[in-house]
Parts: structure tokens; C-alpha cells; sequence
């Protein structure tokens, strides 16, 4: 009994990967097949604002502003968030080792493994931290600025889609690791945040 339940369960996993390697391959090939030129420069541009060198840079920058502002919680929260993502994701592609799709579909030779998205994961972290920080402080027009956030971050996931060099689930990995970081990254704050006023 005990085996046929097993039996059950080795079946229910198997298809259930079967299904979700169809639809990354659905939806890889369908896009590939929708590709146009002018928008493939367009989410070239896109996908560079996810890359380490532009995150680096703009979490660089924002950090030194909130540490010249002493607004040291904040500071830590940043560091949690986009530094806790960046080695987890690159650790997680070490040790998942999943092969990027057949060169086939790549708009550019991209290097490295494929799970999770970097790009995905990144810009997660950076700029849904910073629309933590302009929700936080009611900045002007903070309600445009984080509904270009979340459509940027948004686009920089797509656009790893439609340039062939991810899966689907290579996102969403990177986006749901990210959010875990993100999510302790503004607990801390807010603790560090109230202990600091206390």
C-alpha cells in the first residue's frame, strides 16, 4: 500500500515537471516566433537596467545617499535585500546548474546557468526596496514613481523572456527569491527603524 502510494506521488511529480517544462517551451518558442527587430533593441536597453553592473551601480549610489541622510536602517534593509539576493541567486545557479535554451533562441550569447534569473532576481530587489523607501517617505509623485517600478521590473522579467536567454520559471524563481529577501530586508528596517526612535 505504502508503495502505491509512493508510486502516486512519483507520478504526480513527474508529470507535474513535464508540465512546466512544456510551458517554458511554449512559451519560449512563442516568442521566439513574435520576435521583431526594433523591439528586440527596445528590451535590449530594458534588460541592461537588471544587469550587476547597472544594479551595483544604482544600489552604490542609493546607498551612499542614505547613509549621507543617516538613514542607517534603510541602509541595512538595501544591503539585505540586494546583497542576501545576489548571493543566494548566483549560489542557486552553482548548484542547479540548469543550461540556459539552445543557443537557437538566444537574440545574444548569454553565458552562465539559467536558474534562477539573475536579472529577475536583482531588480526585484533593488527597485522594489526603493519603492519600499518612496512609499515610506511620501515623496512627490511617490505614486508614479512606484508604478514605474513595478512596470520596469516587470519588463526587465519579460524582457529575459523575449530575448531567448530564459525559461518562464527562471523568472518567477528570481522573482519569488527576491521578494523573500525583500521581505526581510524592510522587517529589518522597520525593527531597526523603531528601536533606533525608541
Amino acid at each position: 500500500m505504502h508503495g502505491t502510494h509512493c508510486g502516486h506521488r512519483d507520478f504526480r511529480s513527474v508529470h507535474c515537471g513535464m508540465v512546466v517544462s512544456n510551458m517554458d517551451s511554449f512559451i519560449l518558442q512563442l516568442l521566439y516566433e513574435a520576435r521583431h527587430l526594433f523591439l528586440t533593441n527596445v528590451f535590449f536597453g530594458i534588460t541592461e537596467l537588471g544587469s550587476t553592473i547597472a544594479i551595483g551601480g544604482i544600489s552604490l549610489a542609493v546607498g551612499v545617499v542614505l547613509l549621507v541622510k543617516k538613514h542607517f536602517s534603510l541602509f541595512i534593509g538595501l544591503c539585505i535585500s540586494v546583497l542576501g539576493t545576489a548571493v543566494a541567486a548566483f549560489s542557486l545557479k552553482d548548484i542547479v546548474e540548469r543550461t540556459r535554451p539552445d543557443i537557437l533562441y538566444q537574440a545574444y550569447l548569454e553565458s552562465g546557468f539559467s536558474f534562477p534569473s539573475g536579472h529577475a532576481a536583482l531588480s526585484f530587489a533593488l527597485y522594489g526596496f526603493i519603492v519600499y523607501i518612496l512609499w515610506k517617505f511620501k515623496l512627490e509623485r511617490h505614486i508614479l514613481a512606484i508604478t514605474l517600478a513595478i512596470i520596469l521590473v516587470s519588463l526587465i522579467g519579460f524582457s529575459r523572456l523575449y530575448l531567448g536567454v530564459h525559461y518562464a520559471t527562471d523568472v518567477i524563481a528570481g522573482y519569488t527569491l527576491a521578494a523573500a529577501f525583500l521581505f526581510v530586508g524592510i522587517r529589518v528596517s522597520e525593527r531597526l527603524s523603531r528601536s533606533i526612535l525608541s
